[in-house]
């Protein structure tokens, strides 16, 4: 075997050793759902798929405290922010990616939606929330993997005062910003109780991937 396709085995073989590490058994049964919206992103990368790229157990268990009435900051835009435009009052959404920050304008003006105000910004200015008022969100959600080392945690400092208590902060990619001293989740867990700490990892929709995320609740 070539040193090439050598590495290329090994690659893929430490991914699906990744993969069955993190995915609790339970989970397989949605696999075939999991590859059928991963071809789907496949062929239609800004088309179709318009659930978050969440695991199906969070989805549900976000879906279940939403209201018409909240308001919601995210960083990071794409299917999520149409998915959360569509049954909340308000979402201010945080994206680097031009590309995505159209998507996300173009499919809700095409579903009727008036109420995403979308927020395109550089890496230097991408966490920066000074300009909400304290308590003005009922829930955060800090996704995208790709924003690089220390950016979930920045995002969540900022956002953490702009949350009313009694709301709610989502880490969707917490195994990806890693759980030691300065991390996102390390910051999560010293301010909300135990009990308030959901912990859910399942098969993300769109990226046929094994991915923990963390729900937790601001103290009141």
């Amino acid at each position: 075997m070539s040193p090439a396709r050598a590495l290329h085995f090994n690659l893929h073989e430490h991914m699906a050793k990744t993969f069955l590490t993190l995915l609790p058994a339970s989970e397989l049964r949605h696999l075939p759902g999991a590859i059928t919206a991963a071809l789907l992103r496949r062929l239609t990368p800004t088309g179709l798929e318009t659930r978050p790229w969440w695991s199906l157990g969070m989805r549900r268990r976000i879906e279940s405290i939403l209201r018409p009435d909240m308001r919601v900051l995210e960083f990071g835009a794409g299917p999520s922010t149409v998915w959360l435009a569509e049954r909340v009052d308000f979402v201010v959404s945080v994206e680097r990616d031009p590309a995505w920050a159209a998507y996300a304008r173009w499919e809700c003006a095409r579903r009727g939606l008036a109420n995403l105000h979308m927020l395109v910004r550089d890496a230097a200015k991408y966490a920066d929330c000074s300009d909400f008022a304290d308590g003005a969100f009922d829930l955060a959600v800090i996704a995208g993997s790709e924003l690089g080392e220390g950016a979930a945690a920045s995002c969540v400092g900022q956002a953490w005062p702009k949350v009313k208590p009694g709301g709610w902060i989502y880490l969707a990619d917490a195994d990806a910003d890693g759980a030691g001293p300065g991390s996102a989740e390390a910051f999560l867990r010293s301010v909300c109780a135990d009990g308030d700490v959901i912990e859910h990892t399942g098969l993300v929709i769109g990226a046929l991937a094994a991915r923990r995320g963390l729900l937790c609740r601001v103290p009141t």
